[in-house]
């Protein structure tokens, strides 16, 4: 964007070089892009566009005067202007607008007695400088008013629009197909995308973008309508973008400006026209069914002074506010600030603090760290529970992996399983990742495959949510649950490799609770089983359950290893607790080896003896082993002697 400093000088009295004045307008406001010479003894200040994007208020002389008031401290003098005379009684002019939101406010003034002439020099010089091109008076007149105020506006050839001095203007989205030729020459096909300007229902300009060519003001134009309307920002920039068509109007509108902008660049407008004799005013309307207020935020000076980390007094900071051009009024302990309507960026009290500090200057406020509390924080016992969960597993030689949350329905077929219960994503990354998964086995069967083809031997387990559906009205269900797969290509004793993975899944569960159900391999393959258990169900045993500690005993261990025959389809878990209560000095019984015959089985456990108080002898042994013959004879087993 570029800037006249002759201009500016209108409104600021500026005492600094423009080298010091382009310093200060890239540190506190945007970067300034260059600094050249113009006609009539004047300088270009060209700007940054896209760090004024929230600053619609700043797309215009007033507003960057108004800026550089405040950041260099100067006096500031805004003109005011008289109020629009004319007879709105007599002045049949109807404006039917499809959506306020779309167009917040629309405002029309109907001009007689048009003159249309070269505009004055010094206005052709100013827009030459800020790069437009001049045309004719009324034309120059309304881009001056944009450029001075913000406030785009357009000027329809009242005639044109009607002869009967009747207008039915309005506001509405094109309908798919319609075409206007706009005033470029193009004939541009329209959509619903497109926000535009009728005159009895028919198309006469695209809004917040340009006019249609068959309504422009030309050499025979004797009265004008003057447009000064709002449009929604998101409006105009679809529209701009699906046209590919963007204009200085444009380029505001985007910006959000403020509704009660019109009135402003309407006033400037007609005391140019009033000035150089080049029209009279008839009558003005003006729809405008909600008008937008000023919003009022309460400030502290500790408040203040916290956030930014700097004591400022509360006489500076109502100086900062003054240059701003907000009202303020003083509290006891606090300031009430009303924010002006054209500042569309400032909602909250950070917002005010932000533009206090930034007149104020960042360079003079010294970093310091805040204070905070860094005492750790405090973890959650639950993913405290998971993290000693993952540390046991890794000690028993389980290697942790991670997979999608989302899954395909092939998956779930391999392991035999049904996706008819499960979550399906609406738009999926692919065929292949379409569910949520509400059971970790696919996934761990997934990864087994692919490992299956570089190693012989592997553990692996993963520790993931579980997502169950209740019903469409309540939000599902996330377990926690551990997947672990116990792969050995070359063990083909399945009995043998079920004892040993269900081990390590022991030692799981009596490490953390005192569980006692039997655990069963969910996934049972040739060298491999996988095992699921419910963490949650883990979780809460765990949170119940109360550890005690033992002493380690200094004496030696007797280790003795029993043999005996039993059927193949029998279990022996509940004879290994049974033994294991036959007395105190038993500590520990481990599963050794089997093997298989044709009707029968081989089991070897392996018993270890200890006290905490004296070596054993075999003497104190004896007893204890004729009591688990005796016990093992009596449940039916064949005891190898």
């Amino acid at each position: 964007m570029k800037i006249s400093l002759n201009w500016i000088k209108d409104f600021t009295n500026i005492t600094i070089t423009p080298q010091e004045l382009c310093e200060i307008i890239s540190s506190k406001l945007s970067e300034v892009e260059s600094l050249k010479s113009a006609g009539s003894n004047d300088m270009v200040i060209e700007i940054e566009n896209k760090a004024l994007t929230h600053r619609g208020d700043c797309f215009s002389m007033e507003g960057i005067a108004r800026e550089i008031s405040a950041l260099t401290k100067s006096s500031l003098n805004i003109p005011s202007y008289a109020p629009i005379k004319g007879s709105p009684e007599r002045l049949l002019i109807n404006i039917d607008i499809e959506n306020s939101k779309d167009c917040p406010r629309y405002t029309a003034v109907k001009i007689k007695e048009v003159r249309l002439e070269p505009s004055p020099k010094y206005i052709q010089e100013r827009l030459i400088n800020c790069g437009m091109r001049p045309v004719n008076n009324i034309v120059d007149f309304t881009n001056y008013a944009m450029l001075e105020t913000g406030q785009p506006l357009h000027a329809f050839d009242a005639v044109k629009l009607n002869k009967e001095n009747k207008y039915n203007l309005g506001v509405r989205h094109a309908k798919e197909g319609e075409c206007l030729e706009t005033l470029d020459g193009v004939n541009r096909k329209l959509s619903k995308e497109n926000l535009v300007i009728t005159n009895e229902d028919k198309p006469i300009a695209i809004a917040g973008i340009m006019g249609g060519k068959d309504t422009e003001v030309d050499e025979s134009t004797k009265e004008m309508i003057l447009e000064a309307a709002n449009f929604n920002n998101f409006v105009t920039r679809r529209s701009s973008r699906k046209l590919g068509l963007r204009t200085e109007a444009s380029l505001r509108f985007e910006k959000s400006l403020d509704p009660n902008l019109t009135s402003r660049g309407i006033e400037k407008f007609i005391s140019l026209i009033t000035k150089h004799n080049a029209g009279k005013v008839e009558g003005l309307r003006d729809s405008y069914p909600e008008e937008k207020k000023s919003i009022i935020i309460e400030l502290t000076l500790d408040f203040i002074n916290k956030t930014i980390g700097k004591h400022l007094e509360k006489k500076e900071i109502l100086e900062i506010l003054a240059f701003l051009t907000f009202k303020t009024d003083e509290q006891e302990n606090s300031i009430r600030v009303t924010v002006p309507t054209f500042r569309n960026d400032i909602s909250i009290k950070e917002d005010l603090i932000e533009e206090i500090a930034r007149i104020y200057g960042y360079e003079k406020i010294t970093p310091t760290l805040p204070m905070k509390d860094i005492s750790p924080a405090t973890i959650d016992s639950k993913l405290g529970f998971i993290r000693q969960v993952k540390d046991l597993l890794k000690v028993l030689g389980y290697s942790e992996i991670y997979s999608y949350s989302f899954v395909g329905e092939a998956l779930y077929k391999k392991v035999g399983l049904t996706t008819k219960n499960t979550l399906e994503l609406i738009n999926p990354l692919s065929p292949q990742l379409k569910f949520v998964r509400d059971n970790l086995l696919p996934s761990m069967y997934e990864k087994v495959e692919l490992n299956k083809n570089n190693f012989d031997k592997f553990k692996l387990f993963e520790i993931g949510k579980e997502i169950k559906t209740k019903n469409s009205k309540e939000l599902p269900e996330e377990i926690y649950t551990l997947c672990a797969a116990y792969f050995d290509k070359n063990q083909t004793n399945q009995e043998l490799l079920y004892r040993k993975s269900k081990g390590d899944m022991e030692v799981l569960t009596e490490r953390f609770s005192d569980l006692d159900s039997d655990i069963a391999p969910t996934l049972i393959e040739p060298g491999l089983m996988i095992y699921k258990i419910d963490l949650e169900y883990l979780y809460k045993k765990y949170s119940t359950h109360k550890n005690t500690i033992k002493d380690i005993s200094t004496y030696p261990p007797i280790i003795e290893n029993v043999s005996f025959y039993t059927k193949k389809e029998s279990k022996i878990g509940e004879i290994i607790k049974k033994i294991r209560s036959l007395d105190t000095l038993i500590t520990e019984i481990e599963f050794e080896d089997t093997y298989e015959s044709e009707d029968k089985k081989s089991i070897t456990l392996k018993i270890i003896y200890q006290d905490l108080q004296k070596s054993l002898s075999v003497n104190e042994i004896t007893p204890i082993r004729e009591n688990i013959i005796a016990l093992l004879e009596k449940e039916g087993f064949q005891v190898r002697r």
